[in-house]
């Protein structure tokens, strides 16, 4: 299906009245851009857990060097400041995070990681990314900084390459972090 067509059926299909879709038809977003600008409005009608967990999902994704697995985007959004483990029972569906994010955020049939829409979707973000997540970078470091100080990475390397394999299967964030880093990137970079 084409984008926008599918933007415009995922904002009709918010509505729960005959009237509440007649207006919407009525009203529909002209352009990529004013589409993405419905679905961050729909995003912010959301409760405020919702609202913060997809911008979250948002900036996670469109600050990210590479794309994020499901692990690892479920492991960054589950990170809470000054905690010293990701709790499973804070792991958030990814059928959730889809459907927060007002059909901005999909997952990709071949690779299985967490993409924008289309990427004009990125262009979008990256030409209002300040505005709209202005501390963005700021949660980031924090979260970055949370998870390599958690419990498990206190004793260091890992004696051997299965404890090693058996942390990464764990904790999959480290993986982003761990890689980035050995790519001599400034801290900044990697979060």
């Amino acid at each position: 299906m084409f984008l926008l067509a599918q933007l415009h059926m995922d904002l009709i299909a918010t509505k729960a009245t005959q009237n509440e879709v007649r207006k919407a038809l009525e009203n529909l977003p002209q352009g990529l851009d004013e589409s993405y600008k419905e679905a961050l409005r729909r995003i912010e009608s959301q409760n405020h857990d919702d609202c913060q967990r997809a911008k979250r999902t948002l900036y996670w994704i469109s600050h990210a060097l590479r794309p994020l697995t499901v692990a690892e985007l479920q492991s960054a959004l589950a990170v809470m400041p000054g905690g010293t483990r990701v709790d499973h029972g804070d792991l958030v569906h990814q059928d959730i995070i889809l459907s927060i994010c007002a059909g901005l955020v999909v997952i990709d049939s071949e690779s299985s990681v967490f993409r924008l829409v289309h990427f004009s979707a990125m262009k979008f973000f990256e030409s209002i990314r300040a505005a709209i997540f202005p501390d963005a970078q700021a949660d980031l470091a924090s979260t970055c900084l949370t998870y390599i100080s958690f419990e498990t990475f206190a004793g260091g390397p890992c004696p051997t390459n299965e404890q090693l394999e058996s942390r990464l299967r764990e904790n999959p964030l480290f993986i982003i972090q761990r890689r980035h880093q050995s790519h001599g990137t400034s801290f900044e970079s990697w979060c």
